[in-house]
């Protein structure tokens, strides 16, 4: 990392540092912090290069003069809750994060291991985007330097884009198609259900990222779950016929 960035002081950019210690706090990360900015970055992006009990922030692009202080302190926010992520939770997270990417690398990979891996790096992304919106606690902050980073723009309009994104919403139901970052509209649609702490957002965010599973698509997860709804199934219609519940206990039993 050392060839490819240039590490940050905190004496020569005091007002970045300032920021992020902000995030740390209120995200209640006791860590050390370094702040890097890539040399020869294409486009605008921040990453967090993962050490146990360290944080390490790597910019690319011109990320801190495009975006507002707020902007950029949602930006810090998401990347540190990554680190939240993998260190609670007794590093069960990180142990999915690692297991996942040691399947896929080899060749013999499953498909469902490329789609767990898939599903997993795209509610790792959600996840952090909660805890941008819990750091800034402001929604419009958190979209505007979503779409920032993604178009380039000096100026975006969050209320605009949610209304953008609504469009899509009602032109188009299909889940996220992304492999890595599930699409802008996406997250920033998740970032305003937060907000407006609507009972339905886990169910609605789910179908935004997943939808209805296709047999010859699921991951991990939902393999187990078709399993065990079909052992059931199985085990209702092999019970013997004097003893066999009439056919409305049979389909509630089925339901999960």
């Amino acid at each position: 990392m050392l060839k490819s960035t240039y590490r940050i002081d905190r004496d020569s950019q005091s007002d970045w540092y300032e920021i992020a210690d902000l995030a740390l706090s209120r995200l209640n990360l006791d860590v050390p912090l370094t702040i890097y900015q890539a040399q020869n970055a294409e486009g605008m992006n921040a990453s967090l290069a993962y050490l146990p009990s360290e944080a390490h922030i790597i910019l690319f692009g011109p990320i801190t003069s495009k975006l507002s202080r707020e902007e950029l302190l949602s930006v810090f926010a998401h990347e540190l809750s990554h680190l939240l992520l993998w260190q609670q939770w007794d590093g069960d997270f990180l142990i999915v994060d690692q297991i996942l990417a040691a399947l896929t690398i080899d060749r013999k990979a499953h498909p469902a291991h490329l789609e767990s891996m898939r599903l997993l790096s795209l509610y790792n992304e959600i996840f952090c985007d909660r805890g941008s919106l819990f750091v800034t606690e402001d929604p419009n902050v958190v979209i505007s330097s979503l779409v920032k980073i993604s178009s380039g723009l000096d100026t975006v309009n969050a209320e605009s884009y949610l209304k953008q994104a609504a469009e899509i919403f009602e032109r188009e139901t299909g889940p996220s198609q992304s492999l890595s970052h599930p699409e802008s509209y996406v997250r920033a649609r998740a970032v305003r259900l937060w907000h407006n702490q609507d009972v339905d957002a886990e169910t609605k965010i789910t179908e935004m990222i997943q939808g209805q599973p296709a047999l010859n698509e699921l991951d991990l997860l939902a393999q187990r779950t078709i399993e065990v709804k079909t052992r059931r199934m199985v085990d209702l219609l092999l019970v013997p016929k004097p003893t066999q519940p009439n056919a409305s206990l049979r389909l509630s039993a089925l339901k999960i």
